[in-house]
């Protein structure tokens, strides 16, 4: 551990981590054994600070300024900073919807929003070039780079949607959907929702086509989403078929969800037996239920089968 890590975890002075980090701005990336840098501990500390407004922020600010990337390291478990930061809110949120209390943070200004929604854009900025399907890039890159209609950049749930699958989205999108609900149901300058984004994201390579957290996270959060076109008249379906996302890896969630999507939708062909077939294979009562909608909303799916 370097001085630089007791300092962030003893909440010494922004000062005093300033001036530490000028003096040797290395140490924003070293790790501890355990896998920790400064970062992990500024955030795994957090809510002991919480009472001095924007000391997390400022402290995270001051890390990331040095070395932007220091918020993709990850720990000897996989966990970043982003993770030690939302990980202590899953054990508040459940007391806060049992017991009626209030979670701190209660507005989109405040203390918890400040520090999640810093992580939450540089990490997003580092992994977007590599997440998208060449069908996709223009119109989603598009959409995140250009003002939205407040006139700021994409929405932070869309920059959430970007990141790679990770256990964090169990606790920080239920939490910024309780939290937060105006959020989550924001569009983006060309009309996309955060989960027209997460549906768009290329489905190979680190973001593994079997892991489908981030949409069914984004699902139970707002499931009137599945429902909304963007500017280009895409379901969040369509784009999750045209971005080439495996039944797994997402086609099936939004399918269940809005079967009637097929009939608004012109598949090719060859894909509707693929898609039916899948269901069918499916004991699950939702595959069942989501298999009788789309026969009885397209009856001619059948002509020419054997029965």
């Amino acid at each position: 551990m370097t001085a630089l890590h007791a300092a962030c975890c003893s909440h010494a002075s922004t000062e005093v981590i300033f001036e530490l980090v000028q003096s040797c701005p290395a140490a924003v990336m070293v790790q501890d054994k355990s896998g920790w840098t400064p970062l992990h501990f500024a955030c795994h500390t957090a809510l002991s600070v919480m009472e001095e407004a924007n000391y997390t922020a400022d402290v995270a600010r001051i890390l990331i300024d040095a070395e932007p990337t220091v918020v993709l390291c990850e720990d000897r478990y996989g966990n970043s900073a982003l993770e030690c930061f939302v990980a202590p809110f899953g054990n508040l949120v459940s007391y806060d919807w049992t017991f009626g209390g209030s979670v701190p943070a209660g507005s989109a200004d405040g203390w918890f929003w400040s520090v999640a929604s810093l992580l939450i854009k540089e990490a997003s900025s580092h992994y977007f070039p590599r997440n998208f399907s060449e069908a996709h890039s223009v119109l989603l890159h598009e959409s995140s780079q250009e003002p939205n209609y407040e006139g700021h950049h994409a929405p932070v749930m869309h920059q959430v949607a970007l990141m790679p699958p990770s256990h964090v989205y169990d606790q920080l999108i239920p939490y910024i959907a309780a939290k937060f609900p105006g959020q989550i149901k924001k569009i983006d300058s060309a009309g996309n929702t955060a989960l027209h984004i997460a549906a768009g994201v290329y489905s190979s390579s680190r973001i593994c086509s079997g892991n489908p957290d981030v949409i069914r996270a984004l699902i139970l959060a707002y499931p009137e989403a599945a429902f909304v076109r963007n500017r280009s008249y895409q379901l969040p379906l369509t784009v999750a078929i045209e971005s080439g996302r495996s039944w797994e890896g997402g086609v099936k969630d939004l399918l269940q969800l809005h079967p009637d999507a097929l009939q608004l939708y012109k598949l090719q062909c060859k894909l509707y037996p693929l898609l039916l077939g899948r269901f069918a294979v499916d004991c699950a009562a939702p595959a069942q239920t989501a298999l009788f909608k789309i026969i009885r909303s397209r009856p001619d799916l059948l002509h020419g089968c054997a029965l």
